[in-house]
């Protein structure tokens, strides 16, 4: 950022500083220090409210299950009201179709309705049903800013502690908003994603007589790096088709130590076979950077939705920061990647685009079968 650009944003950041340290509470404060990171085109960048310092370990169910009244009581009361009509706009949302953003979504045990607000470009979450305490109907689970038609600034919430975060770069697509892992069908939702749920990280099998499928759903070092390890010694052991499918949905954690190995072996695998790779807009950081590096290679097709457009910086490391209006955490990247900057903010295009009514391995097989016969 330089020049005009540059002196515009040192006067909008001067007045954002002064309106922050006017503003004593969280969530109006929130919203106004997120808009300091708008011109900023790192879209992994990020900072959540910092406001559970006595909570010492990862939130679960269990946890929350303990922990109930601390929830209802600490928590909630951060909560953004939405002052409308939940019933009402539950019946307007009812039969949006699929093309509108506007429309009813599903997380977890939370039920939420998305509808535009009087702000320009602006649309909210609201919650119509829960099943947790410490969110009731009326509150704001999320806000979407539009940049483009299905391209948005977002806040989100973590649905177990409430806990507000920028989302630099929101996508909607095939009715899912896919960072924020809100649905429009969760029955549509295990098509798409039949396969990837947290428990299957790596796998490696037969689907038909002649085609092997690797499903690579987590390239983070801590704790995964040996497992990766050796993941990838028993693939180069076993693999030996003509034709693989390697299912890279909803891989969004990851590090170049982990990702580089296997990058190396399927551009060599690549050679004299045939790879298919499935990717949806789950995925981003090292998994987004190895479909890029192997876009392209001659051998290499990529099937699926377009990726998530997040991918051009990496490396997060973590601040804990006092900033102008309360604690926040901070989460800034010290590593560039600028030949991929092409795709950041839009990912990365499939050869063959596959639709939402058919399990997604399933079709990749039918691709394959016809392109041999």
């Amino acid at each position: 950022m330089a020049g005009k650009k540059y002196e515009e944003y040192k006067r909008t950041y001067e007045w954002l500083r002064k309106e922050a340290e006017k503003e004593k509470q969280k969530i109006p404060c929130f919203l106004i220090l997120a808009k300091l990171l708008e011109p900023v085109t790192d879209n992994s960048v990020t900072f959540s409210l910092g406001m559970y310092d006595d909570v010492k370990v990862s939130p679960n169910d269990q946890f929350f299950k303990e922990k109930q009244v601390f929830f209802m009581s600490e928590f909630a009361k951060y909560n953004i009201k939405a002052h409308v009509d939940t019933d009402s706009i539950e019946n307007i949302l009812r039969n949006k179709p699929e093309s509108d953003i506007e429309g009813i979504y599903y997380k977890a045990k939370l039920r939420v309705g998305l509808y535009r607000t009087k702000a320009r470009d602006s649309l909210a979450g609201v919650i119509l049903d829960s099943d947790y305490p410490n969110w009731k109907k009326g509150d704001v689970a999320f806000l979407l800013y539009e940049k483009s038609p299905n391209h948005f600034t977002a806040i989100h919430s973590q649905y177990l502690t409430n806990q507000y975060y920028l989302q630099k770069h929101e996508k909607y697509i095939n009715g899912r908003l896919a960072q924020g892992k809100w649905s429009k069908s969760v029955e549509r939702d295990d098509i798409l994603l039949n396969g990837t749920g947290d428990k299957v990280k790596f796998d490696f099998k037969f689907v038909t007589s002649d085609i092997q499928y690797v499903r690579l759903g987590y390239l983070a070092s801590v704790m995964n790096y040996e497992k990766a390890e050796v993941f990838l010694g028993r693939v180069k052991d076993s693999l030996k088709s003509d034709n693989v499918i390697v299912d890279l949905r909803e891989n969004s954690h990851g590090s170049e130590d982990v990702a580089k190995p296997f990058l190396k072996f399927l551009k060599k695998y690549s050679r004299k076979h045939d790879i298919y790779i499935i990717i949806n807009a789950g995925i981003k950081g090292a998994a987004e950077r190895l479909v890029a590096e192997l876009k392209g290679e001659e051998r290499i097709h990529l099937l699926g939705e377009e990726t998530s457009g997040i991918l051009a910086y990496g490396y997060v490391d973590v601040v804990n920061s006092r900033l102008a209006c309360g604690n926040y955490l901070f989460h800034s990247n010290n590593a560039e990647y600028m030949k991929l900057l092409k795709y950041e903010g839009s990912g990365i295009t499939p050869d063959y685009v596959l639709n939402t009514d058919t399990d997604w391995v399933e079709q990749t097989i039918t691709i394959i079968k016809n392109k041999h016969e």
